[in-house]
């Protein structure tokens, strides 16, 4: 690697392996005050992996846990922040708390020791009958680049 990966690609990346691997689809929407610029927002060369791996495994729960209904990918451009959020079906356990989930090696424990603590923000709640994943992703861990 040299340099910012584009962020865009890399979720559209991560998504597409997931679609195909489960043979599912994954609906997609961008908006935001930068939904236009979505192309200038990049991972620094130390955040990318990490986030990759994350988003590998949160659309993965998403689809493996959602239910037959389309999981959503919502893609929120700011100038501050990039916001996705994941959408599907279903019921987190009675009780559940992100921040009570213990470290390790895989899912959402690999993903809480994966995330940059200082530019990354993790939530999963329930609304309804959907269970709803969002990042907040902001500097330093992402970079808005230079327009090309």
């Amino acid at each position: 690697m040299s340099g910012p990966l584009r962020l865009r690609k890399v979720v559209e990346a991560v998504m597409g392996s997931v679609q195909r691997m489960f043979g599912r689809e994954i609906l997609v929407e961008i908006d935001g005050a930068m939904a236009e610029q979505s192309h200038r927002w990049g991972l620094p060369e130390a955040e990318a992996i990490p986030i990759a791996l994350t988003l590998n495994e949160l659309f993965t729960n998403a689809v493996k846990h959602g239910g037959e209904t389309p999981v959503r990918c919502e893609l929120r451009f700011d100038p501050e922040q990039v916001v996705l959020r994941i959408v599907n079906q279903g019921t987190l356990p009675a009780g559940f708390d992100l921040a009570q989930v213990r470290g390790g090696v895989s899912g959402l424990g690999l993903v809480r020791a994966l995330l940059p603590r200082r530019s990354a923000l993790l939530g999963l709640t329930q609304d309804g009958d959907q269970v709803v994943c969002e990042l907040s992703l902001w500097p330093p861990g992402v970079q808005l680049l230079e327009a090309l």
